[in-house]
């Protein structure tokens, strides 16, 4: 049973942290397997940690879309599935955390916390940098 803490509601985020771990690991570990070799993996990995690459989407023409960060799927797969998915999910219970604005199209919209969106990123960032040493036999060693 989930034991919401409506006192201090941004410290939750951490309880988080093995979820979002495990999942991106997953797609990662997906994304890692379909490039097949050590030195494909190598480049992917260089090429997504390389100006933070991994946090920006591809557009269709194969370029990263630079002026949407954190929109990588990825990101918002994990976002969507650990914070907005399930009866106890975490928006369900602290939606007052997610502040609004009025969107151009006169809606309004609500935007994501920025420690959300931080430990979703740093456990990407994380796990292809883990994935990268793992298969070179570094020793690099990201938190649990």
């Amino acid at each position: 049973m989930l034991v919401v803490n409506v006192s201090q509601p941004y410290a939750r985020f951490c309880t988080y942290r093995g979820e979002v771990k495990e999942r991106v690991n997953a797609l990662v570990q997906a994304e890692f397997l379909a490039i097949g070799t050590v030195s494909g993996i190598a480049d992917s990995s260089i090429q997504q940690t390389l100006d933070y690459n991994y946090t920006y989407p591809v557009a269709s023409n194969g370029l990263l879309w630079r002026s949407k960060p954190y929109r990588n799927p990825r990101i918002v797969k994990v976002i969507q599935e650990v914070f907005f998915t399930g009866v106890d999910a975490f928006a369900t219970h602290f939606n007052h955390l997610f502040l609004t604005h009025l969107g151009p199209d006169g809606e309004m919209r609500r935007e994501l916390p920025i420690p959300m969106v931080a430990l979703v990123a740093t456990a990407v960032s994380c796990s292809i940098i883990y994935k990268h040493s793992a298969k070179h036999g570094s020793a690099v060693r990201c938190p649990a």
